[in-house]
């Protein structure tokens, strides 16, 4: 049997004062404190939408999106294609990054059949419903440059 390794998700800007530890079958699991509404209304932008006519392939590529709640916070997270997995992991092997292909990851990553509007609107609905989407996506935490 494998060791398992404890393991999170933490960027500079994570809310890291909203982390739990829960334990599970021997390994450490690191979960975000649940602090949204439910129904809390909100928007997601999407970064795919700004690019140039024709760049977007909502079957295979990548794009971030990020969820604005009504109170403020924004959360983001990188949606992928399997698709476009795929393709990168061919481009990796031959450009040798990622060990020549060996890996990949992504921060944040949610992995679609889609990348169009339509999905990641139902994907982030799913999300909220089932109490993961704190887990999945990142709370930014705006930087403040005046001093």
């Amino acid at each position: 049997m494998d060791k398992q390794y404890p393991t999170a998700r933490l960027r500079m800007n994570c809310d890291v004062t909203r982390l739990n530890v829960i334990p599970t079958y021997g390994a450490i699991k690191f979960r975000k404190k649940a602090i949204l509404v439910k129904n809390m209304p909100y928007s997601i932008w999407i970064e795919a939408e700004q690019w140039a006519e024709g760049e977007w392939n909502i079957y295979d590529d990548n794009t971030d999106a990020i969820v604005t709640f009504e109170e403020g916070s924004r959360w983001v997270a990188s949606f992928f294609t399997y698709k476009n997995i795929l393709y990168l992991a061919k481009k990796n092997q031959q450009t040798g990054e990622c060990l020549q292909g060996k890996y990949f990851w992504g921060s944040d990553m949610v992995l679609v059949d889609e990348c169009s509007r339509k999905r990641i609107e139902e994907v982030v609905e799913h999300l909220i419903i089932k109490g993961d989407f704190e887990v999945i996506f990142d709370r930014c935490v705006e930087d403040n440059m005046e001093e």
